[in-house]
Formats: structure tokens, C-alpha cells, sequence
């Protein structure tokens, strides 16, 4: 997936309302939950076994697969528990949710 000028890895959740970048992913990108004003808190995200988990929002990433662009819209930004099993969790990944999905025939 193309998160601005890099390409991380991506899972593909068709289960997924939102679209999620992960802390690294968001920090390659110049994101970060203090005094950033793109940033802004948004609740709490289910776990992959339920537990809640801190999250927030930012405007304006552009992303991309296959240089396909994606929808626009606010994007998630948590370390959510589903990025551990794929050994994601310490490095830039994203969760494609059906909110960038949608509007393409995949």
C-alpha cells in the first residue's frame, strides 16, 4: 500500500469498517498524537479479541495499491492487536477497511 511516498505492507479487511495505519506507518509520515494539529482523537477501536484499544484520526493521507488511488477520507490511526500475528506491529503497516475499498471492482 502507497501511505504518501512509501509503501508498507497492507491487510486487506473486508470485515474492517475504517482504514487503519498503524503508529509506525503514522509516524513515516510525519503524524504524531502530540500537538499535531492534522491529529485528532477519536474513541477507542475493538481488538482482535475484543479489548479496547486508544485510536485517533487524521485528514488528508493519500493511499494507494497498485498505484490505484483509494477513496479519500479520514484515516485511523492505532496500534491495533491484528498487526501483531502478521509480525507488524513494530514496523509501517495498514489495515484496508471497506471505507477506502468500496469504490473499486477489486
Amino acid at each position: 500500500v502507497q501511505v504518501g511516498d512509501s509503501v508498507v505492507p497492507g491487510i486487506w479487511d473486508t470485515g474492517a469498517a475504517n482504514t487503519y495505519l498503524n503508529w509506525p506507518a503514522a509516524r513515516a509520515i510525519g503524524l504524531s498524537a502530540e500537538n499535531d494539529p492534522r491529529v485528532r482523537a477519536s474513541g477507542s477501536a475493538s481488538g482482535l479479541e475484543g479489548q479496547q484499544v486508544a485510536r485517533h484520526a487524521a485528514a488528508g493521507v493519500s493511499l494507494a495499491v497498485a498505484g490505484t488511488p483509494l477513496a479519500a477520507g479520514d484515516v485511523r490511526l492505532s496500534d491495533l492487536p491484528v498487526f501483531r500475528p502478521f509480525g507488524l506491529d513494530a514496523r509501517p503497516a495498514v489495515l484496508l477497511g471497506v471505507d477506502r475499498m468500496r469504490d473499486h471492482p477489486w
